[in-house]
């Protein structure tokens, strides 16, 4: 039976997923076939904080830019940019 949630590949130096980036998110993504969306688990470090216990704003733009664009590809197949 094929799998219903997919992992999403990574790029090696990529700030949100890149494994080989010391300093990256190393974001984990997923496309749910059934669901037809895009998911990401993480957990920031206090690196990644604005204030104190709150993650920065641009920080969670970057979470959310990996998100969105994996979403539109997977659904259109088309490579474009966010």
């Amino acid at each position: 039976m094929e799998e219903r949630i997919l992992k999403l590949p990574h790029y090696k130096t990529c700030f949100g997923c890149g494994l080989e980036n010391p300093i990256g998110l190393k974001l984990e993504r997923y496309w749910d076939k059934n669901e037809k969306k895009v998911f990401a688990n993480f957990k920031l470090d206090r690196f990644y904080n604005g204030f104190e216990n709150i993650a920065h704003g641009g920080i969670l733009a970057v979470i959310a830019d990996e998100v969105l664009w994996w979403s539109v590809f997977m659904t259109t197949k088309k490579v474009t940019v966010t």
